[in-house]
């Protein structure tokens, strides 16, 4: 019995790795220096203050926080079950805007924006001669929440979470066995074309 499957080769995108991680930050922030009498006022005052942190991420507007790779990619290689494995530490920066907003029993005190910047680094599978430039990274989640401990020292201490995920793509050509198309009558007529009736010509005036 023959066999109608021939040897098809195709391009289509491949996934070395794929990660979905969080990275987390404590950053102390020190309160604006023309901001910090309302601070003590309040506190004399036994008023209680607390701090909201708000990031304008939305999940479909990128330009919110942006992520991404730090060159170059450190490379290194890892043994898994006896056989090494080329890997890539790859470093990425997190950037964007947060807004902190101060309050005194509920009522707003004031507010002033915070440019943020949030480093890491993650082993990778992406052998040679793959590069940063194959590395897809999306930022999934983020929050920000405020610590007030330190505001006697005229800080507060943010906690960054930021959930993302990133991957190592490239366009392969791999070969796989398929059953070609029949191949077809080298001329195939076609039915006439029938004009319309509006389309129809007509005497010229």
């Amino acid at each position: 019995m023959n066999s109608q499957l021939r040897e098809t080769y195709i391009r289509v995108p491949k996934l070395y790795d794929w990660v979905l991680t969080t990275s987390y930050a404590r950053i102390p922030v020190a309160v604006p220096l023309h901001y910090r009498a309302m601070v003590h006022e309040a506190r004399e005052a036994g008023l209680r203050i607390s701090v909201q942190c708000i990031q304008g991420y939305e999940p479909y507007s990128p330009k919110e926080i942006t992520c991404r790779t730090c060159r170059p990619i450190r490379r290194t290689t890892i043994y898994h079950a006896g056989n090494p494995v080329p890997m890539g530490i790859v470093q990425r920066l997190f950037q964007t805007t947060l807004t902190l907003l101060f309050f005194a029993d509920c009522e707003l005190l004031f507010e002033f924006e915070l440019p943020l910047e949030l480093e890491d680094e993650i082993v990778l599978c992406i052998p040679e001669p793959l590069d940063q430039d194959n590395l897809v990274c999306r930022i999934v989640d983020f929050e920000c929440t405020a610590q007030t401990g330190l505001l006697y020292d005229d800080k507060v201490v943010l906690h960054v979470f930021v959930c993302h995920e990133i991957r190592v793509e490239a366009v392969a050509v791999i070969e796989i066995m398929a059953q070609a198309c029949k191949p077809r009558p080298n001329f195939l007529p076609a039915p006439p074309r029938l004009l319309p009736l509006h389309c129809m010509p007509t005497s010229p005036p």
